[in-house]
């Protein structure tokens, strides 16, 4: 379909499915235009967004995005993080929740971790001053309740801890079943 396209978004149905559904609003007849995005076609279409958007004042004002219409300069400039981001989930290959939740019934209670910044889960960061830098930025841990600040989380994620422990101690938990991280 050819025509200016806008109010573009970009929907990711499953995180690692590597599909990405491109849709906008057609200019003449105001009807709802969609591309299905998958593998590669993700890559190149992330290309040509950038490109535009990195072109500045050079280049064509309209990029033709195959399949899907031609979309402005200033269009672009609005897509394009929403694409980086829709293009990470696409190809992301484990969800933070199941890298939290799936654990077996022996294992003790998962690290915390924050949403923002990955801490702890990033193996580059040993700052034993970042859990800190997390309250200070509003960060919060995983599965905390909304107001929950990074202390608490890591108070209750201790008492979760001790809970686990006084399971295996008095035997509720198998030594056998219990696996280390």
């Amino acid at each position: 379909m050819s025509g200016y396209v806008f109010d573009c978004e970009v929907l990711v149905v499953e995180a690692g499915s590597g599909v990405v559904l491109l849709r906008g609003t057609h200019s003449k007849h105001g009807g709802e235009v969609s591309s299905w995005l998958l593998g590669r076609d993700i890559g190149t279409v992330l290309d040509q967004v950038m490109a535009s958007v990195l072109a500045g004042t050079e280049g064509p004002d309209l990029l033709d995005i195959g399949g899907f219409g031609l979309i402005s300069k200033q269009e672009s400039r609005r897509l394009l993080p929403r694409l980086l981001r829709a293009a990470i989930a696409a190809a992301a290959s484990t969800d933070k929740n199941e890298a939290m939740m799936l654990r077996g019934p022996g294992d003790p209670p998962a690290d915390p971790f924050c949403h923002a910044c990955g801490y702890p889960t990033s193996t580059t960061v040993r700052d034993s001053d970042w859990p800190g830098r997390c309250d200070q930025r509003g960060h919060q841990a995983f599965g905390a309740k909304e107001d929950e600040v990074w202390e608490e989380s890591l108070e209750r994620h201790r008492r979760d801890v001790r809970r686990w422990q006084f399971h295996l101690d008095i035997g509720l938990i198998s030594p056998r079943t219990v696996s280390t991280p």
